[in-house]
């Protein structure tokens, strides 16, 4: 997981369901990151046996929160 800097983060409040080309710099939010959390998101592997071993399966990454 990579770091969030603060002069590199730009956060949008822009109408649920609009397209990402349709915001525009006027729709930012200055301000600055000063604490943040992610809850969720966990990746499931699941080992298959199989002749000779194992196949690991990677499944979908579980929806998650920040």
């Amino acid at each position: 997981m990579g770091g969030v800097f603060p002069n590199e983060t730009y956060v949008f409040i822009c109408k649920l369901n609009t397209n990402g080309s349709a915001v525009v710099a006027n729709d930012g939010v200055v301000g600055e990151i000063t604490n943040w959390k992610l809850s969720g998101g966990q990746k499931d592997t699941e080992s298959i046996p199989v002749i000779g071993g194992f196949v690991d399966k990677e499944k979908p990454r579980e929806q998650y929160e920040m």
